[in-house]
């Protein structure tokens, strides 16, 4: 079973993330779980949410404790947040961040962990795109899990857009755009 912890900020995506990533693994053919935890603040307050995945069906119920992989679609959760307090060092870190990887081993301390960074904003400005770092840490994660390839999540992600956006055709295909960029341009 593959656990992913998502932590983000209200408004950032992070729910959809992994509520997409899951009905992209269980179209590949898995079984999955998606639930978020955030309390009543709202925007700007940290969220953090879940995945299981599984080739079995998941029996298992709560929170996940010690995740396989974590993604972080906002860089400041790494100070105020105690993310990396139970992890392993086979835990994969994904890092909304304009530094490399080597830079934030050094800066979290996790020099056993394989770290990925994205540099989200730079994605947004050559896309001219305000969107939700969500979209391309979600390409990021497809490709470090490799659990289907690119065009299925693709295919999967503009299924659910163009029903929850259907008179946004330019802001589906940003996201669209999106996730490719974070898929090809994840370093580690």
């Amino acid at each position: 079973m593959l656990e992913i912890k998502y932590y983000g900020r209200g408004g950032q995506g992070a729910k959809t993330a992994a509520f997409l990533f899951a009905q992209m693994c269980f179209e590949a053919g898995r079984f999955v779980q998606a639930f978020v935890e955030h309390g009543p603040e709202g925007m700007g307050a940290p969220v953090i949410s879940y995945n299981r995945i599984s080739s079995h069906p998941i029996i298992l119920q709560g929170t996940i404790i010690k995740p396989d992989i974590i993604v972080v679609l906002d860089e400041t959760l790494v100070e105020t947040m105690n993310i990396f307090e139970k992890i392993s060092s086979n835990t994969l870190i994904i890092i909304n961040t304009i530094f490399s990887p080597d830079d934030m081993r050094r800066r979290t301390g996790l020099n056993r962990n394989k770290i990925y960074t994205l540099n989200v904003p730079e994605i947004f400005k050559r896309l001219n795109n305000i969107g939700m770092p969500n979209s391309p840490m979600l390409g990021a994660l497809i490709r470090v899990t490799d659990i289907f390839d690119l065009e299925k999540g693709l295919k999967t992600a503009l299924e659910k857009l163009a029903k929850k956006f259907l008179y946004k055709p330019e802001f589906i295909n940003q996201n669209i755009e999106a996730i490719k960029c974070g898929y090809y341009e994840v370093k580690d």
